[in-house]
């Protein structure tokens, strides 16, 4: 099954996917505070099969909002995880996990933050070829 395919069935499935993420998360013990907005992205790649993935998370309130962000393999574990606080109005890019992920990355990435986010997830891969997604 070719990358795109994968990416098409796992933004359908997405919805399971992140709810048994996101009870995994609940179930960590982790004293990142109050967690208003919880989203499992899932698909993120980095040269995998030649796709790569950029994630864009905007802040929508006026004031700062601390975010993390966790990259998980295919079988849940955590592989990077970075925390930063986006000022009001204000966004965060991450490209392939900025050189933490490593060739061949194929996994989820769930984005907790205090307050409200959107994210977009654009992948782009071999021939120009491009998608996006976004919560």
């Amino acid at each position: 099954m070719s990358v795109a395919a994968i990416a098409i069935v796992a933004i359908l499935l997405g919805g399971f996917i992140t709810q048994g993420l996101v009870a995994k998360a609940q179930e960590d013990n982790n004293p990142f505070g109050p967690v208003q907005y919880s989203r499992v992205l899932p698909i993120v790649t980095y040269r995998a099969g030649g796709w790569s993935s950029s994630i864009n998370i905007g802040n929508q309130a006026s004031y700062g909002n601390l975010v993390r962000l966790t990259y998980r393999d295919q079988a849940g574990e955590t592989v990077w995880t970075e925390e930063r606080v986006i000022p009001g109005f204000g966004a965060w890019q991450t490209w392939e996990g900025d050189g933490h992920l490593p060739a061949g990355f194929m996994g989820t990435a769930q984005v907790e933050a205090q307050y409200f986010a959107t994210v977009v997830v654009h992948e782009v891969g071999p021939g120009g070829a491009a998608m996006a997604y976004n919560y």
